[in-house]
């Protein structure tokens, strides 16, 4: 069918909790952000894809976005499914994984925090991701600099930039009152959810953070997740 044009009032995501942050501002700050401007969103994990009953969804939905899954054989599938039965297609990505020129980084980037094999294994998932791309009628990216790559490769496909912002909890705790500095400690906090840009960290950032730590001792540094200290 032609694609539709009743209003976008109903969501289907397609996506992967594979990788927890991707999953946050991909599908989960989406559905809050449209579940406040009135819409309603539905969740099809992808390993559901290879049952053919989740196709019932599609009755139900005004749109499609695919979440930064690869361009497998259920997936591929599921976009011609979807554009079969009239619906926008948007694919949703937050990095290059879609770019055989610039991801992955080298290997000697992650500074021993990823395989070889896991590194081989990035570098064979890119095509795939970039032909799930492809196959949807519109890209959804978190910067400017990854609209300006997804139109020097597929100029043809509409780009909206909507970038990732701060979960709800933390909108909510900047709203309480805040304890006057010259009373606490300043607390720098580095988050991380994967073992990518661990070489920058230990040549870089820990050297210049471990100085501003001997200098200044209101400062206390909190790191959470896989970090490695040099």
């Amino acid at each position: 069918r032609p694609t539709h044009q009743r209003p976008r009032r109903r969501w289907l995501f397609l996506a992967s909790r594979q990788i927890p942050q991707c999953f946050l501002y991909r599908v989960e700050q989406k559905c809050q952000q449209l579940s406040a401007l009135g819409c309603e969103s539905r969740v099809v994990l992808q390993d559901q894809l290879s049952d053919p009953l989740w196709s019932h969804q599609l009755l139900w939905a005004d749109a499609v976005m695919v979440c930064r899954l690869p361009g497998v054989v259920p997936v591929l599938n599921a976009i011609a499914r979807a554009k079969t039965a009239g619906l926008p297609v948007f694919y949703d990505v937050d990095d290059l994984v879609f770019d055989a020129q610039f991801c992955p980084p080298a290997l000697s980037s992650y500074a021993g925090t990823l395989s070889p094999e896991f590194h081989r294994r990035f570098v064979l998932d890119v095509p795939l991701v970039a032909a799930a791309k492809q196959a949807c009628d519109a890209v959804i990216v978190s910067t400017n600099t990854l609209a300006e790559r997804s139109r020097a490769l597929t100029p043809e496909q509409s780009v909206f930039v909507f970038p990732n912002l701060a979960q709800s909890e933390l909108c909510a705790a900047l709203r309480e009152p805040s304890l006057r500095l010259d009373e606490q400690p300043v607390r720098l906090v580095l988050a991380t959810g994967s073992g990518a840009h661990k070489q920058v960290w230990r040549e870089e950032l820990a050297p210049a953070l471990a100085e501003l730590l001997a200098r200044y001792a209101r400062i206390e540094l909190i790191l959470l997740g896989p970090w490695q200290l040099p």
